[in-house]
């Protein structure tokens, strides 16, 4: 498998299911984020993977965010389990 680049792996990462968070971690919100909830789920058989920030001059606007992350979950070839944002 290939180290994703616009995913961050929170647990599991050889899991044979994925659940995936979309979220903006650097908003300064220091509770209640996906890697406190992946703490705690991870005794669960999934890869659980959170976005990673986009940076400045990468197309970050838009929907090229969207699209890369789809295209890299896409190549994985795993099915994806839940969603959470």
């Amino acid at each position: 498998m290939t180290e994703p680049q616009t995913w961050r792996v929170l647990g599991n990462a050889d899991a044979h299911e994925l659940v995936l968070a979309v979220d903006f971690d650097a908003t300064g919100r220091a509770e209640g984020r996906f890697t406190d909830l992946a703490a705690g789920l991870a005794a669960l058989p999934f890869s659980i993977r959170e976005t990673v920030p986009q940076e400045e001059g990468t197309g970050a606007g838009g929907a090229g965010p969207v699209e890369r992350w789809l295209e890299e979950v896409a190549a994985d070839g795993r099915p994806v389990r839940a969603v959470f944002g």
